[in-house]
């Protein structure tokens, strides 16, 4: 039986056009749903960035994100069920955050300023 799970860190910059980088980190299983129905005009699928992501814990550097990646993980290893299946990966976002939450509402029918 596969679990298809992993830790990953979504990494997306702070603001348009910024090189600062903020990032994200979730255990999960099923991420190719972000590449699934892409609107025209993004990279990933808001719905599901929002959906994956959108609780996590948000770190300004690579080296925070995955210490707490690693911890997430040696967690699950010495659980009673130690699967992670696709370890420890990047996803690089081409927004800021804050616009996948913009396009998910506007893909719903929704107007947030």
């Amino acid at each position: 039986m596969s679990a298809d799970s992993g830790i990953y860190i979504l990494e997306t910059p702070t603001v348009n056009g910024s090189t600062e980088k903020e990032f994200r980190i979730v255990h999960a299983t099923a991420i190719d749903n972000l590449d699934y129905e892409v609107p025209v005009g993004s990279d990933l699928n808001p719905e599901e960035v929002i959906k994956y992501f959108g609780r996590s814990s948000v770190f300004s550097n690579s080296t925070d994100a995955m210490t707490k990646a690693k911890t997430i993980y040696d967690e699950i290893m010495s659980s009673p069920y130690p699967v992670i299946e696709y370890g420890i990966s990047f996803i690089k976002g081409r927004f800021p955050f804050s616009e996948y939450k913009r396009l998910a509402a506007f893909h719903r029918g929704e107007n947030i300023e």
